[in-house]
């Protein structure tokens, strides 16, 4: 994770240095984006004396401006897998979905944008067991949930824009319930 981290730092204070950055104004108002990065789940993976709760997630959005600064999207979103073991014993839960949301942005600077995105997802929580001894299981539980996200975008070319986001939901399977959040960097293009 701090590894992602300074990466993302890093290539903010690139752009951001950047004097010769393009026009703001999108070629149309249909676009679509992509990201990758850090996931984690906020459990305690049932007690497990072993509890990895991070991972990689991201998302992928297809998006269609509506005007002033609002935009219907659907997408894919992924926020990773937590993972619990002790006694030979091993848990892995995994959450991902369609989203269907809005998204609004506004600009702060010239070519930098601000953005907020909610939301439904059809949050698929999958579940996978095993105990040691050779038995396993498998199962998955698809729920509505409200999702919501934060971002800061910038223009690098026309068209083109890199976004770093924060989004969070929420993965329930049975009693199992998990916030979970995505910390991504990626881009969007407007076609």
């Amino acid at each position: 994770m701090k590894k992602i981290s300074m990466a993302v730092a890093a290539g903010l204070a690139l752009l951001l240095g950047n004097n010769v950055m393009a026009e703001s104004t999108a070629a149309t108002p249909t676009y679509v984006s992509a990201a990758l990065g850090g996931a984690e789940f906020d459990t305690d993976c049932l007690g497990a004396p072993s509890c990895d709760k991070s991972s990689t997630g991201g998302r992928l959005v297809g998006g269609y401006e509506l005007g002033h600064g609002l935009s219907a999207e659907l997408g894919y979103a992924w926020f990773g897998k937590a993972k619990g073991s002790g006694n030979g014993a091993e848990l892995t839960a995994r959450a991902s979905g369609l989203t269907l949301g809005a998204a609004y942005r506004f600009e702060v600077l010239p070519r930098m944008e601000l953005l907020a995105r909610a939301g439904v997802i059809g949050m698929r929580t999958k579940v996978d067991g095993s105990d040691g001894a050779g038995l396993s299981a498998s199962d998955s539980d698809t729920k509505a949930q409200f999702y919501a996200g934060l971002g800061l975008g910038c223009v690098v070319a026309p068209g083109l824009r890199v976004e770093l986001a924060a989004d969070f939901s929420r993965a329930e399977y049975e009693t199992f319930k998990a916030d979970v959040r995505l910390l991504s960097l990626g881009v969007r293009y407007h076609f």
